[in-house]
């Protein structure tokens, strides 16, 4: 299973010294994938450079990805200016009451152009909560026709039910070609347990400390 360390979706409280400890910690241990603020990823390019082999993500428009399409692009190409090779772009909310693809596709599409010019990847967030179950499976059939290939689907600002996350990206496994990242808050070894053996592509974690103490990763 893809396993990733996300410390975007935060209020920040600790220093940047603790913030970046907590990041080569990861970059230490098991873990494919960094999804980091722009600001971390900036005072740590050249230690971040070393490991050309692991995603490394920012967060485009977050957490309510209610921007303007200039601004949205703008982000992305400033993101890969410092090094990224994946961005997460939240989906904007507006667009799932539209269902329209041509609307998608002009939001998305020449982000996606920027990125595959960079040779760089694509993931949208979304909060699959907010939305009706058959909305939302029309809006996400309609990104995989734009293009899509993964989706995260809640942003890790609040909270939402673990097992609730797993059904909704084995739903979109099953019905789709889209992978999905479990980004579901998780605090209990049981949750964790449910995610590793859920059989989904991946899985985003916002501690380490439970996967080292289930033998996961290594410390």
């Amino acid at each position: 299973m893809y396993l990733e360390y996300c410390c975007y979706n935060t209020i920040p409280t600790n220093s940047i010294e603790i913030e970046i400890k907590s990041v080569f910690h990861a970059m230490a241990s098991e873990i494919s994938g960094l999804c980091l603020p722009l600001y971390i990823i900036r005072q740590i390019s050249s230690e971040l450079s070393l490991l050309p082999s692991l995603l490394l993500s920012c967060p485009i428009d977050y957490p309510f990805g209610i921007g303007d399409r200039k601004v949205r692009q703008h982000e992305t190409l400033s993101a890969l200016k410092s090094g990224v090779n994946t961005v997460d772009l939240v989906m904007n909310p507006f667009l799932f009451k539209t269902k329209s693809q041509s609307s998608i596709k002009k939001d998305i599409t020449p982000i996606l152009k920027v990125l595959k010019s960079h040779d760089a990847d694509l993931r949208i967030i979304l909060n699959y909560d907010l939305y009706d179950p058959e909305e939302l499976m029309d809006v996400i059939k309609i990104l995989e026709e734009v293009g899509v290939e993964m989706i995260i689907p809640s942003s890790g600002f609040r909270n939402d039910d673990i097992f609730d996350n797993l059904l909704f990206c084995d739903k979109v496994e099953k019905e789709t070609s889209i992978r999905t990242v479990c980004s579901g808050r998780m605090w209990l070894k049981k949750h964790y347990k449910a995610a590793i053996n859920s059989g989904l592509f991946g899985l985003r974690v916002y501690s380490l400390t439970n996967l080292s103490e289930l033998g996961v990763i290594k410390e």
